[in-house]
């Protein structure tokens, strides 16, 4: 059964806002949006709030008035750089989330939010490596008590790296085609040898929309298989015709295995999607 009608996204002025925005325009749903400033890609219809968790009785009636079915919480800012290691910034993002799932118990309406590698990836200490896994982690948590209490309406959709080309160079899939394309040298702390997940941007809206049009819960996406840091890097290597020297280190990082769904398949394969997002980024800078 299809139950896609009136999705509200909450935050689509980043990277993968806009991409979200438009696979679900062009499968034909109502896009309804919140954001903080104006996004660049217009959906059927755009609210702007500074901050909307202060905005309760306004998101209520946007939920009531527009007969929203699915929300998709978009909003979390500092993924990358140093800001993954402030904990204000991330305890704002858990602070957001949180508010999101009590805003939404007792509604029939379909919550998305999102998890990451990162709360999986720990030290030898057995503690989480950043800020931003450790509040995408509590998030989780309060979303899986919720669901234990029978908030039956909830899906955790785990990410893998993202990357597409047209995301800033200093996240991880990008910078290290770039040093790639440029034949630039690359020192790997670790080993290579733990689970790495790509994912192909084109891919994550195509499952998204996927999972939004028909009630898909949970679920992990990755461009492909699950494979190693090196078998990453030498896939990239190989498809960019790169002169580039990898090194490694002796550091190993376990990470587990995760689980897929069977109907979260890739479009793109691996190379394929490496070479495209080449293309991308041989746009925005100098080669």
């Amino acid at each position: 059964m299809n139950y896609m009608k009136n999705v509200l996204l909450i935050g689509t002025t980043g990277y993968l806002g806009p991409k979200l925005t438009k696979q679900l325009l062009n499968d034909g749903v109502n896009v309804y949006t919140i954001n903080r400033r104006e996004p660049e890609l217009k959906a059927t219809k755009d609210f702007v709030m500074r901050d909307f968790t202060n905005e309760k009785a306004l998101i209520e009636d946007i939920l009531t008035s527009y007969s929203i079915t699915t929300l998709v919480n978009l909003a979390w800012v500092g993924s990358y750089g140093k800001a993954r290691f402030d904990k204000d910034i991330q305890m704002s993002n858990y602070t957001t989330a949180t508010f999101l799932v009590d805003l939404l118990k007792n509604k029939d309406i379909h919550f998305i939010n999102f998890g990451t590698i990162s709360e999986r990836i720990r030290n030898e200490k057995g503690e989480v490596v950043s800020e931003y896994g450790a509040a995408k982690r509590e998030v989780t948590k309060v979303l899986c008590r919720a669901y234990k209490t029978d908030y039956k309406n909830l899906a955790q959709v785990t990410l893998g790296n993202v990357f597409g080309g047209e995301d800033k160079t200093n996240r991880f899939v990008s910078m290290i085609l770039s040093r790639l394309m440029k034949n630039e040298d690359i020192s790997v702390f670790s080993d290579g040898e733990q689970n790495f997940y790509p994912v192909f941007v084109n891919d994550f809206s195509s499952a998204l929309s996927r999972i939004i049009r028909h009630k898909k819960y949970g679920g992990i996406i990755l461009s492909g298989e699950v494979i190693s840091m090196k078998e990453f890097l030498d896939t990239a290597k190989s498809a960019l015709k790169s002169t580039s020297e990898i090194t490694y280190g002796t550091v190993h990082e376990d990470t587990p295995a995760p689980f897929l769904m069977d109907d979260l398949k890739p479009d793109f394969y691996l190379s394929e999607a490496i070479q495209l997002t080449a293309e991308k980024l041989k746009e925005q800078e100098d080669y």
